[in-house]
């Protein structure tokens, strides 16, 4: 998330320095008695990103207007929650692809066709390209400094995962040169990846942290 203007989205304006709103157009959230940093709010959709919190378990989430607070709402709070973009419209003949760019020019790592059909300029990864995929919900972050980064705040500064991913392409192990916080950006995490050799087709990315896999199933596409 980034500071952008459009309607019912945060601007730059609203920010305090670099640490995000917590109040927009009147809306707040409340995620176990703390503000959240609200992004984007419509009629039928708020999205926010959680405050720090070292609460596990059920917690309660209210909106507030300026009439009232909502009855709370009971929500599954983790350390971490890990998830990359790999939105549902972005499917072809059944296979579910992982969103990722080329770290070179940006363009998307797709088949050219497919990605013509989402109205994309894409082209398929070959192998010891590096390529850039997004999440969120990764967990906390260090600095060279060993500091953390709050939540709510813009990047300003290179960090770490405190809790390791590892990535590959089917059963092929990839290299993972960054996996951390992107600067620039609140709460968006980038994992520069470079695609192993002898590789060519659509393979399943398969990705742990700290041992555990990721629940998705996603695929990148690569022609060698």
């Amino acid at each position: 998330m980034t500071a952008t203007t459009g309607p019912g989205q945060w601007t730059s304006n609203e920010f305090f320095g670099p640490t995000a709103p917590t109040s927009l157009d009147g809306i707040s959230v409340s995620i176990n008695g703390k503000p959240a940093y609200i992004w984007y709010l419509s009629p039928g959709q708020l999205n926010v990103q959680a405050p720090e919190d070292t609460a596990t378990g059920n917690v309660a989430i209210t909106v507030t207007n300026c009439r009232a607070t909502s009855s709370p709402v009971m929500f599954a709070r983790r350390a971490i929650a890990p998830g990359f973009l790999a939105p549902l419209n972005y499917t072809a003949n059944g296979t579910q692809y992982m969103v990722a760019t080329f770290a070179s020019d940006g363009a998307y790592v797709l088949n050219t066709s497919i990605g013509a059909a989402f109205g994309l300029n894409s082209r398929p990864a070959k192998p010891g390209d590096l390529i850039v995929a997004y999440g969120i919900g990764f967990g906390d972050v260090t600095t060279s400094a060993n500091q953390s980064i709050l939540p709510g705040v813009i990047v300003g500064q290179s960090n770490a995962l405190a809790n390791p991913v590892s990535l590959s392409f089917g059963s092929t192990t990839a290299k993972l040169s960054y996996s951390g916080l992107a600067g620039g950006f609140v709460g968006l995490y980038e994992f520069y990846i470079t695609v192993p050799s002898t590789l060519n087709g659509d393979y399943q990315i398969n990705v742990m942290q700290n041992g555990t896999a990721v629940p998705q199933t996603m695929y990148l596409t690569v022609h060698n």
